[in-house]
């Protein structure tokens, strides 16, 4: 836990530094001198860390972990003044607009009954010398009946 009255940045990460092992990098000398105020956790190194460090004006980047679960290194680099740029204010109407023209509106599919029937249509799209699956059950339907007739001719002789 850090409990800050009228710090500045660079003695808590100091004594952060020294008591914790931990190396840091980028601090800059502008920022460092910030003051901080208030009591940031409790919590684990990192949170803390992160806390603290929040607002700061920082980009932070903690690497590994010492055994007493410090960062080994924190490495600060200057954020850019001013962030990304918000667009412009637009009207809800000009909104709305280019929300119904985005929009995809549904298509109703009606498929057309087809000229041929089914068999016609199976027959017509057959390659000669190969069999449709219909013609191959019927074959084995053919086969089946035939060997039924066998077995029946043969128990009566």
């Amino acid at each position: 836990m850090i409990d800050a009255h009228n710090s500045t940045l660079a003695e808590i990460l100091h004594k952060i530094s020294q008591s914790g092992g931990m190396k840091i990098s980028g601090l800059h000398a502008g920022r460092a001198n910030q003051r901080v105020f208030g009591t940031y956790g409790p919590g684990t190194p990192r949170a803390v860390l992160s806390e603290l460090l929040n607002g700061s004006g920082y980009n932070v980047l903690m690497f590994g972990t010492t055994a007493s679960g410090v960062p080994l290194q924190l490495a600060l680099s200057v954020r850019p003044a001013g962030g990304i740029p918000n667009p412009p204010p637009q009207s809800e109407a000009i909104l709305h607009q280019e929300y119904e023209e985005n929009q995809i509106r549904p298509t109703r599919y009606v498929p057309e009954p087809h000229p041929y029937p089914k068999q016609q249509q199976q027959q017509k799209n057959a390659r000669p010398g190969v069999r449709t699956p219909q013609q191959i059950l019927q074959e084995l339907e053919q086969m089946r009946q035939r060997q039924m007739q066998q077995q029946q001719n043969q128990q009566s002789h």
